[in-house]
């Protein structure tokens, strides 16, 4: 597309999603809105993940220490960080 000046009209990756956008919106409005309430949970989950392995391994050190009340919550917090590992696919 050339302008009046005799340039061309440098065409980005914003433009084409700017433009695209309000198609995928008209094209399936629930699926579009789904997606984006997925997208957000999802982001949401690694803030979650992150602040339950902080506590697993602040746990797991003061049971190692003899800080912890019990040696259960040790094996307790060792199977909680076997199943964060078998759910990452770490």
């Amino acid at each position: 597309m050339k302008r009046q000046n005799g340039t061309k009209k440098e065409r980005t990756m914003a433009g084409a999603f700017g433009k695209l956008l309000p198609v995928m919106i008209k094209a399936a409005p629930f699926l579009f809105i789904a997606s984006m309430v997925v997208a957000v949970l999802h982001g949401v989950s690694f803030g979650v993940v992150t602040m339950m392995q902080q506590r697993f391994f602040d746990r797991a050190v003061d049971a190692a220490g003899g800080k912890g009340r019990n040696r259960a919550g040790l094996s307790r917090a060792d199977a909680a960080g076997h199943h964060q590992c078998g759910l990452s696919g770490a």
